[in-house]
């Protein structure tokens, strides 16, 4: 689908070029503001105000995402559908969020299930009193026109100690299989992260299994954070906000601040059998400039077994993509690209979401600020779009380009890719009603690697 074979709803389009990197020629491409937030009452349609929650397909092309207010006053969930017969993608609140025991302001990934349910995380809302956040559910019926609610679990029952975990943030959940773009099958485990709550009060990662015989969900806490302390460090790592990666031996792979050098870690949970788990930094960053740290957005990997992320941090001290070669606790992290390495900043600065990966390895993702039109209400610059490949990154799209930020700016959240190689995102601020936008970067069809593989966590 490209933009020149339909007539979208919100005309706001830049003209832009794709760069050379492996098999991807140069190209024309567009941005198309998909939905400018809160153009309903009291933002009924959601408000995308902070939102670091990326953009879900499923294999019938919908996009699903997430706003952490608006609906309901306590976030929503919605779909983008196409119209073919009017040309436009259209935005559905499947969900607003009443702000009580079934969860509020919904963070992080979605997860698509076989059968077309969604599933994700809230922050906040549940047991009153805790409100650390609820497991949640969204089935359709037949026809896809009503979506009921459930909640599979919620975080700290008993009101006050949280030893399950609690308030899982951004983290979303994940399975095995979910790296492969394999649908979820609605039984198998789930796994996440939480920032608070655990035996320290400083995290978890939990699992969330399905129990045939009682017909429920049971959590169990397979890591608490913060087990190892120097003086007031948390050793292992503490409060990890972003998802986690899972290969098919069902290994976790994740991120969490502190660490020996208070900048974070990338760690490993690897299952023992017998409900057993052997956690594993394999990689500490350093404190200093040029170091990169605090690690952003969760991991994806490559071909060779080797994970990507982004960080603050780096030789300008506005953030990094780097390589991690795996190997246990002498894991060895490469410096692939350092942000703000232009005048004023125009590659972009501030990396916030994770990557997506395409079939040829290029990657792809958003800068917080930075870019070439400085116009926006900080004078930081609006943010970027970028692909990095063969060595080189190139910035698809600078933010804030319209008057007033009609495109948007500031992304929090990765992106997405469809079949196509088209870019799907969302940025938490400017759009016609300063709540923010959801978009599209459309490519010739072709020209861009397209795939399923989506970006952990965000």
């Amino acid at each position: 689908m490209t933009l020149s074979s339909r007539k979208l709803g919100f005309g706001i389009t830049a003209a832009l070029v794709f760069a050379a990197f492996s098999s991807v020629p140069a190209v024309s491409s567009s941005l198309t503001t998909l939905h400018a937030f809160c153009a309903k009452h009291q933002c009924a349609d959601g408000d995308n105000t902070n939102g670091e929650s990326p953009l879900v397909e499923d294999s019938l092309g919908n996009f699903y995402g997430m706003t952490p207010s608006g609906g309901k006053r306590g976030g929503t969930v919605f779909e983008l559908s196409l119209d073919a017969v009017k040309g436009q993608w259209i935005l559905t609140t499947l969900y607003g969020f009443p702000k009580d025991k079934h969860g509020a302001e919904p963070e992080g990934r979605l997860i698509v299930g076989q059968d077309g349910s969604l599933y994700g995380t809230t922050a906040s809302g549940g047991k009153p009193g805790a409100e650390a956040g609820v497991v949640f559910r969204l089935k359709p019926n037949a026809d896809r026109t009503n979506w009921r609610p459930e909640v599979l679990y919620t975080f700290c029952p008993d009101g006050t100690t949280c030893p399950d975990g609690a308030r899982p943030l951004t983290a979303g959940l994940s399975y095995v299989g979910a790296e492969s773009g394999i649908a979820y099958d609605g039984s198998s485990p789930l796994f996440g992260t939480t920032i608070l709550g655990g035996k320290n009060n400083k995290g978890v990662v939990y699992e969330l299994d399905f129990d045939q015989a009682a017909h429920q969900w049971k959590e169990t806490v397979i890591h608490d954070f913060c087990n190892v302390t120097n003086g007031a460090v948390c050793v292992d790592g503490s409060e990890p906000g972003y998802g986690v990666t899972i290969d098919a031996d069902g290994n976790i792979f994740g991120t969490a601040p502190e660490g020996p050098n208070s900048t974070g870690i990338i760690y490993e949970v690897s299952p023992l059998g017998g409900g057993n788990w052997q956690y594993t930094v394999l990689y500490n960053f350093c404190g200093a400039i040029p170091c990169a740290a605090f690690p952003k957005g969760g991991l994806i990997r490559d071909a060779q077994g080797n994970f990507l992320g982004t960080s603050d941090g780096g030789n300008h001290a506005h953030g990094v993509i780097f390589k991690l070669i795996p190997n246990g606790s002498n894991s060895q992290l490469v410096d692939l690209y350092d942000f703000c390495s232009l005048s004023n900043c125009s590659d972009g600065k501030d990396p916030e979401g994770g990557l997506a990966m395409d079939s040829s390895g290029n990657l792809f993702g958003t800068t917080r600020y930075g870019g070439t039109n400085d116009s926006d209400p900080t004078g930081q610059g609006g943010g970027t779009v970028f692909v990095f490949g063969n060595g080189t990154l190139q910035t698809l799209y600078n933010f804030c380009g319209a008057k007033s930020c009609k495109d948007g700016n500031y992304p929090l959240a990765g992106v997405t890719l469809d079949g196509d190689g088209n870019i799907f995102g969302t940025t938490q601020a400017g759009g016609a009603h300063a709540a923010g936008t959801a978009f599209e970067l459309t490519a010739n069809p072709g020209k861009l690697t397209g795939t399923r593989s989506h970006p952990a966590g965000f």
